[in-house]
């Protein structure tokens, strides 16, 4: 069937999508200009239909650079992209947010394992939130940007990401990985 998603369709680019089942929420990236500016933004869905998008208010900054989130399996963990965060460790970083009291927590920096000092970005959460997939330039890949990939350990303290490999990287950009559990395939 088709869903009318005319609520949601805006003249900006609009891409990243990402479902939040336990809040049954639709959350997305919006390119507000021809710049490199973006925000978060999210719908809520009620009879199958999204309403109206609305900006994400509590993790967006009007001057900074948000975009590509991805959350745990239950909803209460976001991970996403931003640049130029006064506490980055590069140009673009990964960043934590929790689903607490009714909003997100202020955004946590997902600290040196997880970010280098160059542009790192486009996370996939899963596995309960302990598995981690994203895009970065860092040291060590086999082009621009490769996908890699970090594991949680049993402290929530994230580990070295291991770059995904000749079988998934080349000289070119990996970007926006997604991991579908149910099939085990990325």
């Amino acid at each position: 069937t088709k869903t009318d998603i005319s609520s949601i369709n805006s003249n900006h680019s609009q891409y990243f999508p990402q479902y939040n089942k336990s809040k049954n929420e639709l959350y997305f990236t919006v390119r507000k200009n021809k710049g490199d500016h973006e925000d978060l933004y999210f719908s809520k869905i009620k009879e199958g239909k999204p309403e109206q998008s609305i900006s994400l208010e509590k993790i967006n900054n009007p001057l900074l650079n948000e975009g590509t989130c991805s959350f745990s399996d239950d909803g209460q963990t976001m991970v996403f992209s931003a640049c130029d965060y006064p506490n980055s460790k590069g140009g673009c970083d990964l960043y934590e947010s929790k689903w607490i009291n009714g909003q997100w927590t202020t955004p946590k920096n997902l600290g040196y394992f997880i970010n280098s000092r160059e542009w790192d970005g486009q996370p996939n959460l899963c596995n309960q939130g302990k598995t981690i997939y994203f895009s970065s330039e860092r040291e060590g890949g086999l082009g621009n940007r490769d996908l890699w990939v970090s594991e949680k350990d049993n402290n929530g303290v994230w580990g070295v990401p291991k770059n995904l490999g000749p079988e998934i990287n080349s000289k070119l950009n990996e970007i926006g990985p997604y991991f579908i559990a149910s099939k085990n395939i990325l």
